[in-house]
C-alpha cells in the first residue's frame, strides 16, 4: 500500500489554502457580545432600618407604642417605661432650672411638671428622611424642629419671679411654713409652664444621622444611649436664660 506523502508543494498549497479559509473567516459576521452588568446588592431591606427608628422615636417622644411593639417584640409595659422616662427626665430638668424644690413640697407639684414634660415631648416634630449603608454599618438621617419651649417660658417667668419677689418683700409669706413657701412659688412657675406647652413654636429642622449598632451576643439592632441624649438635645431649642 502506498503511503501518502507530503511534498514540499502540497505544503506549500495547504498553507495557501488555510491562510485563505483563515481571511474568509474574519468577514464573517460575528456574534455581538453583550457585557453582562455587575449584581447590584438588593437594598430594599434598609426600609425596615427607617420603620424602626421611626417607632423608637415614636414610643419615647409621642408615647405612640404599637409599631414599637409590634417590631421589636416588647409589651406595653416595657414600651410605656420609655415614654415616662422621658417624661421624668424633663420634669426634673424644669425643676432644677427653676429652682423648684420638689422634696420639701407636695408630691402633685412633681406630678404636674412630669405631665408638662409628657405634653412638650408630644410636642416633639421630627421626620425619619432617608437610610444608607456604609460598609457594614447602617444610618438612618432624621430631622429635628428644635422646641422653643424655655424660650416662650421666659417672658411669663421672669414676670412672676419679679411679682413673687416683691410680694415676698412685702411680707405676703412670713407666716408660711418654708413648704407652703417653696410650694406658692411652684405653683406660680408651673402656671406658666402649664400655658406655654399648650402651644409651642419651633426653629428650623436639623439633621442628625443615628448609627445602627448590632450586640452579636442577642442578635439585636439597637440606637444607642448617645444618640437617644443627642436627640433629646435636639428636641428642646437652646436657650439661655
Amino acid at each position: 500500500m502506498r503511503k501518502f506523502r507530503y511534498t514540499k508543494q502540497i505544503i506549500a498549497m495547504m498553507l495557501i489554502l488555510m491562510m485563505v479559509v483563515m481571511l474568509n473567516g474574519c468577514n464573517q459576521p460575528q456574534e455581538e457580545i453583550i457585557p453582562t452588568e455587575t449584581p447590584t446588592e438588593d437594598l430594599s431591606y434598609l426600609e425596615l432600618y427607617k420603620d424602626y427608628v421611626q417607632s423608637v422615636l415614636d414610643a419615647n417622644y409621642h408615647g405612640d407604642h404599637a409599631a414599637y411593639m409590634q417590631i421589636t417584640g416588647a409589651n406595653k409595659e416595657q414600651a410605656s417605661k420609655m415614654t415616662e422616662a422621658h417624661a421624668v427626665n424633663m420634669a426634673q430638668q424644669m425643676s432644677d432650672l427653676y429652682a423648684i424644690q420638689l422634696s420639701k413640697i407636695p408630691a402633685v407639684i412633681g406630678e404636674r411638671l412630669t405631665e408638662v414634660g409628657r405634653q412638650i415631648y408630644k410636642a416633639a416634630s421630627y421626620t425619619v428622611d432617608s437610610v444608607e449603608k456604609s460598609g457594614e454599618t447602617v444610618y438612618v438621617m432624621i430631622s429635628v424642629s428644635p422646641l422653643k419651649f424655655y424660650e416662650g417660658a421666659a417672658e411669663g417667668v421672669e414676670a412672676f419671679i419679679d411679682s413673687f419677689n416683691e410680694r415676698a418683700k412685702q411680707g405676703e409669706f412670713e407666716l408660711m411654713s418654708e413648704s407652703e413657701y417653696e410650694n406658692a412659688y411652684a405653683e406660680g412657675i408651673l402656671a406658666v409652664l402649664e400655658e406655654t406647652v399648650k402651644d409651642i413654636e419651633c426653629e428650623s429642622a436639623k439633621s442628625y444621622r443615628i448609627k445602627i449598632r448590632y450586640n452579636a451576643e442577642t442578635g439585636v439592632n439597637y440606637i444607642a444611649d448617645e444618640d437617644m441624649d443627642a436627640i433629646d438635645k435636639l428636641i428642646l431649642a437652646d436657650w439661655e436664660g
